[in-house]
Formats: C-alpha cells, structure tokens, sequence
C-alpha cells in the first residue's frame, strides 16, 4: 500500500484595508504570497510563488458583480476553478468546479473553523482556522502531495475572503 504524503503550510492574513496573505511551508520558509488591491477585499487578489528572491505571478482570484456568489482562480486567461456558495445554516460547504480536477466539495464547520477539501470523496485538504480578538486569522493546512497545492491555497484564500465578508455583514 502506498503511504499517502501530505505538503503543510501556514497561510496568515495581513493588512488593515487591503487583503494580502503569507504562505509558509512547515519549515516556516515564505513560499507564497497572495496581494490585494486597496479596498478591494473581494474584487481581486494575485498569487505569487516564491522561488528564493524570485516571485512568479500563477493564478489570479476574482469575483465579479456586488451580488455574484461566484468566485475565480484564473492561470493565464484560463479559469482553473469555480467557487460556489451551497451552505445551510451550521456548515459551510462550496462546489469547486475545476478544469484538471472536476468537481471538488469544501465543507466545514462554521463553530469548530475545521474545513475539508474532498475530490470524489478522497479528502485532499484538511484547514484549520485560527482567529483571535486582536489578530487577523490564521489556517493550518495539509495538502496531498499529488494535488495542485497552489490552487487549494487559493481556494483557502477564498474562504477567508468570504468568511470575513460574512462578519463584516453582521456587524
């Protein structure tokens, strides 16, 4: 039986009026950063891959229209994935269409802050969400080693988009 292998990282939010994001992988090493535009939370973020001093710009996060419930991971003009919003009133859980994956279910707990990622069933991503008083929040993740991790980051920066979007509503 092959032993399955999961990649970890940490993703932690910055910024007071823009989105921007930190990627390290478990050695702590910065691998990714996902930068938003001023007073843009939901609009549009770029995410870039970090090779030593180098910085490579691979997907692109957009939402577009007030009122569209869609969210995209766009590579070079073509979307990679579709994020779309199925929850009730305890869970949370998202459709991802894909275009190398099919369709990819992000379900989770809204009082726990625990989210998986399921393909057919499989769990390929399991997210723990960290949030305190006076920090911006934090996710720990392990992603299999076979899946496309940046495009799992990005739907994770999706989710916090969201979940953030949601907070300010309520307040």
């Amino acid at each position: 039986m092959q032993e399955l292998k999961f990649e970890k990282f940490a993703i932690e939010e910055e910024g007071l009026f823009v989105s921007d994001y930190k990627i390290f992988d478990e050695k702590r090493t910065l691998v990714a950063e996902a930068k938003g535009q001023i007073f843009s939370k939901a609009k549009e973020l770029r995410f870039y891959t970090k090779t030593g001093l180098a910085k490579e710009s691979t997907y692109q996060i957009t939402k577009e229209g007030l009122f569209n419930k869609e969210y995209y991971v766009v590579k070079d003009t073509i979307v990679e994935a579709v994020l779309t919003r199925d929850s009730s009133l305890f869970t949370k859980s998202f459709s991802i269409e894909t275009t190398n994956h099919g369709t990819l279910t992000l379900r989770g707990n809204m009082w726990k802050n625990d989210y998986v990622i399921e393909y057919e069933d499989i769990e390929i991503a399991k997210i723990s969400r960290q949030r305190t008083i006076f920090s911006k929040d934090t996710y720990g993740t392990a992603i299999r080693a076979d899946f496309d991790y940046k495009l799992i980051l990005c739907i994770i920066i999706i989710l916090d988009i969201i979940i953030d979007l949601e907070r300010q509503s309520k307040t």
